[in-house]
């Protein structure tokens, strides 16, 4: 169970290195869809990719974009449902464990999810290629995270 946590962690920070970045260090690019563009283009450009990895890339890539944006929405309901608990005269340990237990399970859809896109992805590329992808990610986090 806890290799699965720390599998889902990685892929998510990655996800979010990739697809999402930073407003300061994306060469100006301040929506998501203008972002994931840059990084869409870099990432065909660098790994030279062919016709059908660029079209699966560009379909991961926005799939994870929609996903992102729905977690953003959960973590506002959740606030609400935290909110909502702070303000019971009495909070059980039900009613934490059932807000847990909903956290946990999107979380566990979400791991899966990421993990399937990464294997989808990963089995188009070349050896190379995937060397490539490595060493940009690994000077990205040089670059870009202190």
């Amino acid at each position: 169970m806890q290799k699965k946590w720390i599998i889902a962690i990685i892929l998510l920070a990655a996800a979010g290195t990739l697809f999402i970045g930073c407003k300061r260090h994306c060469g100006g690019f301040y929506t998501p869809e203008e972002r994931i563009t840059h990084v869409i283009n870099k990432i065909e450009k660098e790994l030279n990719l062919d016709a059908a990895q660029k079209e699966e890339l560009q379909q991961i890539a926005w799939e994870l974009k929609d996903k992102v944006a729905n977690m953003k929405e959960d973590r506002r309901s959740k606030h609400q449902a935290i909110v909502a608990l702070i303000r019971k005269e009495e909070v059980t340990a039900d009613d934490i464990d059932t807000l847990m237990m909903q956290h946990h399970q999107k979380m566990e859809n979400i791991v899966e999810f990421a993990g399937q896109r990464f294997i989808r992805f990963h089995t188009l590329l070349t050896p190379e290629q995937r060397e490539k992808l490595a060493t940009m990610i690994e000077t990205h986090l040089e670059d870009h995270c202190h």
